[in-house]
């Protein structure tokens, strides 16, 4: 059986997915805006030994030794990896951009804090997505229009939206989680 594959929309500096594929044996991509690449790539060429990152090269290849990689007293993180990633531009509502889908899971950690466009965030979401498909997204209740909007169109995309409370010592008052399921055919 293949490994997972999961998307992260709005990934910033990629914490979130890079976590997953540390701990997880599946393959993670990593998206954000054109100018957050460099950010982001550089965060992945960090941490991962092969990571790839669509039309960058490595500021920090001074870094590497004759072999092309990152010498282990330097960065020891990178022997412990149980899954890859992978890093691209994806801006919401641009289906040039969703290439590489449908995914297991599409996942977003607080992606809807500056919620510029909710309706072409939610239909991203459902682009990416197959009938199979998880979709969770993290979040901090901030702006109630634009939430409402965006869950609305997302319950119009999938047969199942549900909100999750973390079971967490650390419970942040405000934070949940989107669980969608069951993508809709359009």
């Amino acid at each position: 059986r293949p490994r997972p594959r999961l998307l992260e929309l709005g990934s910033g500096t990629g914490l979130a997915g890079l976590m997953v594929a540390k701990a997880i044996p599946c393959d993670v991509v990593v998206t954000d805006l054109p100018e957050l690449m460099d950010l982001l790539g550089r965060n992945v060429r960090r941490n991962f030994r092969g990571g790839a990152v669509e039309g960058r090269t490595d500021a920090d290849d001074e870094h590497r030794d004759e072999g092309g990689m990152f010498p282990p007293a330097l960065y020891p993180h990178l022997r412990e990896s149980a899954g890859s990633v992978s890093a691209r531009t994806l801006q919401w509502g641009e289906p040039s951009d969703y290439g590489g889908g449908p995914y297991d899971v599409v996942c977003g950690a607080d992606v809807v804090a500056s919620l510029y466009d909710p309706v072409a965030l939610a239909r991203t979401f459902h682009a990416l997505s197959s009938s199979g498909t998880t979709v969770l997204l993290s979040y901090k209740g901030r702006l109630d229009g634009p939430h409402e909007t965006f869950e609305k169109e997302l319950g119009s995309l999938f047969e199942r939206v549900e909100r999750i409370r973390p079971e967490s010592r650390n419970r942040n008052p405000g934070v949940g989680i989107l669980r969608a399921t069951q993508r809709v055919e359009r």
